[in-house]
């Protein structure tokens, strides 16, 4: 296994592990939402989110990193420091293919992210996760993260 910087190549292997990593998680947070209106939704956002990959890759102030098994990437991970408060930073994205948790690779993700923030003196990292996310949660906790904002929300049906 290794850890490597992402290339603007690496693009549509992080979208692929990000589009099903997500697919999982929204899954779990709203059961009863039809798989296909969550990928409709996300496939809508597509163009967005790879902007957002690109400047993460290209912008001193993100780091996102790939990992690589038999020279194919089976995860990645993204960071960024808040470029107004340069002391704050977001641990923003982990995914890892299906087939490769439960391995420690996200351990080892966050590990590099948290590094590479703590590096660039930031002091207070934060990471936003769905509540019924429970193994996310858990691999935070790990890194002495507390939870300390509750987003709530209504649906209308």
């Amino acid at each position: 296994m290794k850890i490597q910087k992402a290339t603007l190549k690496d693009l549509s292997k992080i979208w692929e592990i990000y589009l099903n990593g997500i697919m999982a998680e929204v899954s779990y947070q709203y059961p009863k939402v039809p798989k296909e209106e969550i990928l409709r939704r996300l496939k809508l956002r597509k163009k967005e989110k790879v902007k957002e990959f690109k400047e993460s890759i290209n912008s001193k102030y993100g780091n996102m990193l790939v990992v690589l098994e038999n020279e194919k990437i089976i995860a990645f991970g993204d960071a960024k420091i808040d470029k107004l408060f340069k002391d704050e930073g977001k641990v923003q994205k982990v995914y890892v293919k299906k087939d490769s948790r439960k391995k420690g690779i996200g351990k080892k993700l966050v590990q590099e992210l948290i590094r590479w923030l703590e590096q660039n003196k930031v002091k207070r990292i934060h990471a936003e996760l769905y509540v019924k996310n429970i193994p996310s949660t858990k691999l935070y906790e790990r890194f002495g993260f507390k939870t300390t904002l509750i987003k709530v929300e209504r649906i209308k049906k």
